[in-house]
């Protein structure tokens, strides 16, 4: 249809039951003979064609074809009118052969859609196929277990570090009172030595001593001398095992927010895609659906392309009928021509004759118009399918 209006009433079989509608009236009225519709000129394939040659085959505007056309006309225009002749075999034929073709794209255009859709569901399969097995491998217990072990060592290995210096630097303490001491029994020793002239003889009695003392004092001194070097050297360890702790920790920390971040990203993820396979489920029942009512409806088109295949049988049978008749009505107006007036008035074929002919055809133009609406469905689901 061009624009929104109220669908036209289902076929049940009987001719009689089929009427157009007033829209199709007025564009009957203004069309005139020989063009389409307004608004149709522009997409003279498929269906829009076929109803643009009903038209240019039929007369839009024709009385004879439209009985209910013919009444509106008479109401507002005295014009008269000549009747049209009916639609000839070739004619039919070629509208035969455009309704044909264009069901066959329609239904082409329907299988390649379908196909394309399932293409898209095999690679969306295979995405999910693929993200669920990477899931799963990061939801095992035992990918966690190694990072937590090697965290416990790590902090194992800190507390004993802390620990080691915590016992160097008791041990450093106590050299350190002890160094004090000694530097006091020096300071004893330099008194001892300023007053060596006044106790000479005290000295010489304590040379002995003082030797030994001297080589207790280079002793210490050696001691003392040792003890800072190493002192010094378990300060460097010590700070240089404080940058090494201080750095693991940081990679540990960092590592672990890593970790952490990319697991609620892994879930986020997760999440995400289970809502994307919901609705892709949704809507897979939904086309799956939509096909069903798409094969009913394909159906329901089939069956009336052999309804109209038996019209236009009995269409045909009629038309060399009348020709026939119209044969014998010519020679027997030749014959009377020959004969004196007074024997009688010749038969002439009137328009209750032709009533059943204009039936059909009206009929036809109606399943013409739910063809046409069929098929604008049809276009609506093949979008949302690729929607």
């Amino acid at each position: 249809r061009d624009g929104p209006g109220p669908a036209p009433p289902p076929f049940d079989g009987d001719p009689s039951s089929l009427e157009v509608t007033s829209k199709t009236k007025r564009r009957l009225k203004k069309g005139g003979s020989g063009k389409g519709p307004p608004g149709r000129a522009a997409a003279p394939d498929g269906l829009e064609g076929v109803y643009n040659r009903i038209w240019e085959l039929g007369g839009g505007s024709d009385p004879d074809l439209f009985p209910s056309a013919r009444d509106e006309d008479d109401a507002g225009d005295s014009t008269p009118r000549t009747p049209r002749a009916p639609l000839s075999k070739e004619e039919w034929a070629a509208l035969g052969g455009l309704i044909l073709g264009s069901v066959g794209a329609m239904q082409h255009k329907w299988e390649q859609q379908l196909l394309r859709a399932d293409r898209r569901l095999d690679a969306i399969k295979a995405q999910v196929g693929t993200v669920s097995g990477r899931v799963e491998r990061l939801c095992r217990p035992d990918w966690l277990e190694p990072k937590r072990a090697h965290l416990a060592q790590v902090a194992a290995d800190i507390a004993a570090r802390t620990e080691e210096l915590a016992a160097l630097q008791t041990k450093l303490q106590t050299m350190e009172g002890e160094a004090r001491k000694h530097q006091a029994d020096l300071e004893k020793l330099a008194q001892q030595e300023a007053l060596a002239e006044e106790w000479d003889r005290r000295v010489r009695m304590a040379s002995d001593e003082v030797e030994e003392m001297e080589d207790t004092k280079s002793r210490l001194e050696r001691e003392i001398s040792e003890l800072e070097d190493m002192k010094q050297q378990r300060l460097d360890e010590a700070e240089a095992d404080k940058a090494r702790v201080r750095d693991a920790v940081a990679q540990l920390k960092a590592a672990k927010r890593e970790a952490e971040l990319e697991h609620v990203d892994l879930q986020d993820t997760v999440e995400r895609r289970r809502r994307e396979l919901e609705q892709y489920e949704t809507r897979l029942s939904e086309w799956g659906r939509r096909e069903e009512l798409a094969i009913s409806k394909q159906a329901e088109l089939e069956s009336r392309e052999r309804e109209a295949a038996k019209l236009e049988a009995q269409l045909r049978s009629r038309e060399e009928w009348i020709l026939q008749k119209e044969g014998e009505l010519r020679a027997v107006g030749e014959r009377r021509k020959l004969t004196p007036r007074g024997g009688g008035q010749s038969p002439r074929v009137t328009k209750e004759g032709l009533a059943p002919i204009d039936q059909e055809l009206e009929s036809r133009l109606v399943e013409a118009e739910e063809e046409e609406d069929m098929d604008s469905k049809r276009d609506e689901l093949l979008g949302m399918l690729v929607m």
